[in-house]
């Protein structure tokens, strides 16, 4: 129990970067409220592979925003994109972080429970 409690708590450190007493009292407890509040628990691990897959995203999410800012991407393209593991609500939540952390891409809506639609924009249309 203590491990979610302790790396969601380094998170919000890290994402607030902000060692006012104020702040850490408000993570520490913000830690705490999402370690209870979950109906499906969440491991140490889980949330530890998870981190790993965001950090790995983040050089293609930056390249990806320094390409909108430096070429222009007129066209835009909605598709359905096929969930990996359609009935645990982690992979779900982390399939759709993952595709909204990219600035091209977007998780639009759940079309069924194993599709959802996905909103991406392009340089070119596909011929």
């Amino acid at each position: 129990m203590s491990g979610p409690i302790l790396l969601s708590f380094l998170f919000w450190v890290l994402l607030t970067a902000d060692f006012s007493w104020v702040n850490l009292t408000v993570g520490a407890l913000a830690s705490v409220a999402v370690a209870f509040l979950p109906k499906h628990k969440v491991s140490a691990w889980r949330m530890s592979v998870t981190g790993i897959r965001i950090l790995t995203m983040l050089p293609a999410a930056v390249g990806q925003a320094i390409q909108i800012m430096v070429l222009p991407h007129r066209y835009e393209r909605i598709y359905s994109d096929r969930l990996e593991e359609s009935g645990n609500a982690w992979k779900v939540f982390e399939a759709v972080f993952l595709i909204t952390l990219t600035p091209k891409s977007l998780a639009i809506s759940e079309v069924s429970e194993e599709k959802i639609n996905v909103h991406e924009l392009e340089r070119k249309t596909r011929s």
